[in-house]
């Protein structure tokens, strides 16, 4: 048990088979919670990797392509493909698909 910071300067190695790292908090709301961040860059788990620009865009990718998804207030960028493998639904009374490049054109093919 320890009350207080811990600090490590190296790795923090867990041999347990089934290891588990778990936040308790005596209260639950909307500024409780567990963050993992760092000051110097990018945090990776597993293979997937979370990045924040200066602006205070947070990205997630992989670890060979941090960028694929932006998130902003009210907004997703994806820069890479999309694939769906079922339904794609719009749900706003009056939804678009909209094309923006300034060259090429809209293809829609079955």
């Amino acid at each position: 048990t320890v009350a207080g910071v811990l600090q490590v300067s190296d790795d923090f190695k867990l041999s347990e088979i089934s290891a588990a790292i778990t936040h308790t908090a005596g209260t639950v709301g909307a500024t409780t919670g567990l963050t993992i961040s760092s000051t110097a860059g990018f945090v990776d788990v597993e293979s997937v990797r979370f990045t924040d620009d200066p602006i205070g865009n947070p990205k997630i990718g992989t670890t060979n392509d941090a960028d694929l998804i932006t998130l902003s207030d009210n907004a997703v960028e994806l820069a890479g493909t999309l694939t769906v493998t079922d339904d794609l639904k719009l749900s706003k009374a009056t939804a678009a698909l909209t094309h923006t490049a300034s060259t090429g054109g809209l293809a829609i093919t079955s």
